[in-house]
Parts: structure tokens; sequence; C-alpha cells
């Protein structure tokens, strides 16, 4: 399953191009020969399809971007409200809306409230491995 329209393990040959020039901009300063380079990330100039393509899960990653268009965010929020406390509303009508309307950022909103985004404390604040007696390791 994916949640886009759009394929995003593969790339334009235009977005490579873009891509790679962005690439070079990053690099602030070449040390030694030239092998090592200090880099300043250019990662929300990237084109939309680099930042899905280089993500862990291209066709359901959810872009850092696009939680910056406050108006949409606010006027969804707002639908979803009015979806949520109407008594008629199921679980169903409400996961429908979610994909109809793109609305995938109240998930990860829900989610980031329980969750470390971005890094493997994720899992490991989630399941703590607890270290018992001899070599066994239960996960809890």
């Amino acid at each position: 399953m994916k949640i886009y329209s759009r394929d995003y393990t593969t790339l334009t040959q235009e977005e490579i191009d873009e891509w790679e020039v962005l690439n070079e901009k990053e690099i602030v300063r070449r040390i030694g020969k030239g092998d090592l380079a200090i880099r300043k990330g250019r990662y929300r100039e990237y084109p939309v399809a680099v930042r899905h393509f280089i993500s862990l899960y291209p066709n359901n990653h959810l872009d850092i971007v696009d939680l910056q268009q406050i108006e949409q965010l606010t006027t969804s929020t707002e639908e979803f409200h009015q979806i949520i406390v109407n008594p008629a509303s199921n679980e169903r009508s409400i996961l429908n809306w979610i994909r109809e309307e793109k609305a995938y950022f109240i998930i990860a909103s829900i989610m980031k409230g329980f969750y470390s985004f971005g890094h493997h404390d994720a899992f490991k604040n989630r399941y703590q491995v607890h270290t018992q007696f001899g070599n066994n390791s239960e996960l809890n």
C-alpha cells in the first residue's frame, strides 16, 4: 500500500540532475585532497520526489515541508474536528476522510505523542529490553 498516486521509488532524469546540483551546493569546504567535504544540508530545497526517494519508505513518507503549510493544515484540522464530534461518525468514516483528503499528518500527529520520530529511540522507548540472568533477553 502507498499513500501517493506517484511511485517515488524512481526519479526522473530532471529530478536527479537537480539533486546533483544541490548536492554540490551543499559542499562548504573540502579538506585535504578533496576526499573529505564539509556540507551544509539543503534537504528542504530538494525536489519533493527526492525527499521521498531518500526516505526509508518512499511511497509512505510524510514530508516535513508539507507540515509548514499552516493555513491548509488549520483548515484540515477544523474539518477533522467537525467529523470526530459528529455522533454519526464511525472509525471507517474518519479513516475514509483522512484518505480522501490526504490528511496523513493527523495520523502522524497522533503517533508523535507516543514515539520519538526520526530515530531509533522510537522503538527503544516503546519496547524496552530487560536483561535476565544468563544470556537471555526478554522483550517487554
